[in-house]
């Protein structure tokens, strides 16, 4: 097949939450992000890896090099909101990263960039983007919400006019990343 006529995917690598998790981060966003385009419950997660437009090639090699990848399950706290004013980004984030997410982090990207992706070299900041366009308020006070990550997600976005559409593809279970088949 002619590369040029190959089929891709915009995809990435997340954390996705459960339904519970995700409706108490977006009212904790519906109540302390001043203005800006919330965005929709089903779609907040943590991002661990952003890889972009990817080839059918590539997915089966990403897949590969993730089935190595071993890692943990953890408890991630969200407890604090803030804004990336200058991007117009307001996120929840945990104050204590776990040392398990860490450290699946850390051997996710030695996996990927081993097996020839490359990936932004940035410190890990996991976090839940809420709002875009957007400004918070400072240190709210707010219940923090605790959720067991129990998976890890290979996610295809599609860009629409009204924001992006996710799917997910694949799961792998923490508990040593065995792929746990297809996704809900």
């Amino acid at each position: 097949m002619d590369e040029s006529s190959e089929q891709t995917q915009r995809v990435f690598l997340a954390l996705w939450p459960p339904a519970e998790v995700q409706d108490h981060a977006h009212a904790v966003a519906r109540r302390f992000v001043r203005r800006g385009r919330l965005i929709p419950a089903r779609n907040l997660h943590v991002t661990l890896a952003f890889l972009g437009e990817r080839g059918a090639e590539d997915l089966c090699r990403l897949a590969a090099a993730v089935d190595g990848v071993r890692g943990a399950p953890c408890t991630l706290r969200l407890d604090r909101l803030g804004c990336w004013r200058r991007r117009g980004i307001s996120w929840l984030a945990p104050e204590q990263v776990p040392g398990a997410l860490s450290a699946l982090h850390a051997s996710l990207f030695g996996a990927l960039t081993g097996a020839g992706f490359r990936l932004a070299r940035r410190p890990f900041v996991p976090h839940m983007t809420v709002a875009r366009h957007s400004v918070a308020d400072r240190d709210p006070r707010f219940e923090p919400v605790d959720w067991q990550v129990a998976e890890m997600q290979l996610v295809r976005s599609d860009l629409q006019r009204l924001g992006a559409v996710y799917t997910r593809l694949r799961s792998w279970t923490l508990a040593g990343l065995e792929p746990a088949g297809s996704a809900r």
